[in-house]
């Protein structure tokens, strides 16, 4: 697989993961709503950053166990197709959080950035997610900074085409809509998981 599939295949899965209505997704639109697009998007690059640091980790360290154990990589990247259609599933059935993560209140921008970024990471059991997600790609070599750098990129374009559609829709961003975006984005995890197992066969 060469770079270019690697950056893309990342930058859809860092784009996947980060649109599930969850405390965070909440608490970048009400942001958005109630202090202005910028403020959305510094928050959502927060949340971004965090995504790329636990991309990071989880690359790194799959990295390290198939140096030390050959032939691994069928059964880890069976074991993250699996955990992909686990995940689409979920997210699929889940209704979009209503409740915003417990963040201060900010009256800056980098404040804005390092509130999310410490709340998105505050969470040490989602390196675990992050590991079942980086499994399912077939990764070698350098390939790491591409994967990071695409979990980062995917992650900040989505938060901010929210903050953007949040400030300019305003109150009428309603559940209905929210759901939507929750059944896009089990889709394109469930489509990632297809594509694992195809290249097992």
């Amino acid at each position: 697989m060469n770079t270019l599939e690697v950056l893309a295949q990342s930058f859809l899965l860092g784009l996947g993961i980060a649109m599930p209505v969850r405390p965070i997704g909440v608490l970048i639109i009400r942001r958005s709503l109630t202090e202005g697009r910028n403020f959305g998007i510094a928050s959502g690059l927060g949340a971004a950053t965090a995504d790329g640091l636990y991309g990071l980790i989880a690359t790194l360290g799959l990295s390290v166990i198939a140096s030390l154990l050959t032939g691994i990589q069928f059964y880890t990247r069976l074991i993250g197709g699996i955990f992909l259609l686990y995940l689409a599933w979920q997210i699929y059935n889940s209704k979009p959080s209503e409740k915003a993560a417990n963040a201060k209140q900010t009256s800056s921008l980098i404040g804005a950035y390092i509130s999310t970024l410490l709340l998105t990471f505050s969470n040490p059991a989602t390196i675990l997610f992050f590991f079942g997600v980086v499994s399912s790609l077939k990764i070698s070599g350098q390939d790491w900074i591409v994967v990071v750098l695409g979990f980062f990129l995917g992650s900040a374009m989505w938060w901010i085409a929210l903050s953007t559609v949040a400030s300019s829709l305003g109150s009428r961003m309603n559940s209905q809509a929210l759901r939507v975006v929750n059944i896009i984005s089990s889709m394109v995890i469930a489509g990632f998981a297809v594509y694992a197992f195809i290249g097992l066969l």
